[in-house]
């Protein structure tokens, strides 16, 4: 048992004896990935921009208190969940595509909905829409056209019902990409560099027998002589 445990830590210092004389190597890799890495950041993947917008829904009970009766909020958060998919419906979208579709080669019904996300705010009847793009400017331009066709579609959905914009149409970040920071991706790529060297170095150590130059000790990494 001691013998054993003896000998899995000399392995293991044999290992980080092969590695620290790698030093170089695995600097060196690190380096070359992290290169690529930045390379790929800069002009093969291109940044996301994000634009969002909030409404409220609301339907009133007829009496001026829409928003008060418990009837008129529930009502009012059932209608949201309806919204929301039909704000995601071709019979939405596809008036955005002819509007602007002149504008945006190759916009269809189909890359707007992988554009589009529209989520409720938990316990509300807010609405939240948000478009995705590698132009922000098309990004918000799609977002715009949403919002505006967004109060007839409410009206069509239910009497009385209603939508007030909360936050109007704007870019996330100031108009800074939302995916894809270089920053990030050097780091990750330099990391990434570390590990994976590292990992290939030890299992060259353990499985070819290197590492084994240190004076005293034989093939298999143990002290002493084979006798």
């Amino acid at each position: 048992m001691n013998e054993n445990i003896t000998e899995n830590a000399i392995d293991l210092g044999r290992v980080f004896g092969f590695l620290r004389r790698k030093l170089l190597f695995i600097i060196a890799s690190a380096l070359i990935i992290t290169f690529i890495g930045a390379a790929l950041s800069f002009f093969a993947v291109k940044p996301v921009y994000l634009s969002k917008a909030e409404v409220v829904v609301n339907i009133s009970d007829g009496t001026g208190g829409g928003l008060v009766n418990p009837e008129a909020f529930e009502k009012s958060k059932e209608l949201t969940g309806v919204l929301s998919e039909i704000v995601l419906s071709s019979e939405y979208i596809n008036p955005v595509v002819e509007k602007i579709g002149q504008q945006i080669p190759g916009l269809t019904y189909e890359k707007i909905l992988e554009m589009t996300e529209v989520e409720i705010v938990d316990g509300t009847q807010i609405m939240a829409i948000s478009v995705k793009s590698t132009d922000p400017e098309i990004s918000l331009a799609l977002l715009n056209e949403i919002m505006d066709l967004l109060p007839e579609a409410v009206a069509k959905t239910a009497d009385g019902a209603e939508c007030h914009v909360v936050t109007r149409p704007y870019q996330v970040n100031g108009g800074s990409p939302v995916e894809r920071s270089h920053v990030s991706v050097i780091v990750i790529s330099f990391v990434l560099g570390l590990v994976g060297s590292v990992f290939v170095l030890t299992l060259f150590c353990i499985f070819s027998g290197k590492g084994d130059e240190q004076p005293g000790k034989n093939s298999e990494g143990k002290i002493g002589s084979a006798g």
